[in-house]
């Protein structure tokens, strides 16, 4: 037993920079894309900014490189610093200069990562209160939520956003936590999600097929289409796959709260069906006038 360990140990040290191959580069790389997550803050101020088409696109892109080089540099120097199987998961820079003999950064490197925690959390609750203000104003939420004080603030939607967050976090991570811990010794689910992935492909593929093409010269279009975002599709979805069964069961969960709101409520107050019910009425309005016309005559 002990001649087993000795050997599982010591193939820590080789692989290089793939010590878990291209698959678990592959993994990896669908846990780090959370760490872009936040981008789309910025598509939600559109009703902010001065020049949009122009603006959103320019600020997604320069935002997603800057993330990206910073992403990278720490990511390369962290790997330098000490090998990776040494390297503590839970805080792994100040490990990481402790190991090198920098006490003092350490602790710089601690404070730095608390404090990037109000920006994660600004990333987390900036974009929720316009999402829920526009589907209130578009039928979908509550009209409440679509209320705008003097200082054109949505301020229900931002008291209701935090107040969701709250409860989330109080709670509901307690109860989640357990229920994963029963669900995943199914192997069932991983059926089911390659089943659900599936189908998702299969539909996206044929709408993107099926997708008329627009004449109009748009500020920004994205290139090669369809075979960029077939690409696309293909190359998250194999990504999507690596995911672990926690994060496959909170999306379900998720998935399962928004359409039960849909469903229950936003599809029978939606702001684009009342229209299309009043056009159907005046089509109809104007087809009887029609007929009768044509009998009296």
């Amino acid at each position: 037993n002990l001649t087993t360990v000795l050997n599982e140990t010591i193939e820590f040290g080789y692989g290089g920079f793939f010590p878990f191959g291209f698959e678990g580069m592959l993994a990896g790389a669908a846990t780090c894309f959370y760490a872009f997550v936040g981008f789309d803050c910025i598509a939600t101020t559109g009703e902010e900014v001065r020049n949009p088409q122009k603006s959103i696109p320019l600020g997604i892109v320069t935002s997603l490189l800057i993330c990206f080089l910073a992403y990278f540099g720490v990511s390369a120097a962290l790997t330098l610093m000490m090998p990776y199987y040494q390297l503590d998961t839970e805080s792994p820079l100040p490990v990481a200069f402790e190991y090198v003999g920098w006490e003092p950064a350490k602790y710089v490197v601690a404070v730095g990562s608390l404090c990037a925690l109000s920006t994660s959390l600004l990333g987390v609750m900036f974009p929720m209160p316009r999402v829920m203000f526009a589907m209130a104003r578009d039928g979908l939420l509550f009209k409440p939520l679509c209320y705008m004080s003097s200082r054109q603030s949505p301020v229900l939607a931002t008291l209701t956003a935090g107040a969701v967050a709250v409860v989330l976090v109080l709670v509901l991570s307690v109860l989640l936590s357990e229920a994963v811990d029963s669900l995943c010794r199914k192997e069932v689910w991983s059926v089911l999600v390659i089943s659900v992935l599936l189908l998702m492909l299969v539909s996206t593929v044929i709408i993107i097929w099926r997708q008329p093409q627009s004449s109009t010269q748009a500020s920004f279009m994205v290139p090669g289409v369809p075979a960029v975002p077939v690409l696309s599709i293909f190359i998250n979805t194999y990504l999507m796959v690596q995911l672990g069964a926690e994060t496959w069961i909170s999306y379900c969960v998720w998935m399962a709260v928004g359409l039960i709101i849909y469903f229950s409520y936003g599809i029978h107050h939606s702001v684009q069906k009342q229209r299309l019910q009043r056009t159907h009425t005046q089509l109809e309005i104007v087809h009887v006038n029609t007929v009768t016309v044509s009998s009296a005559a």
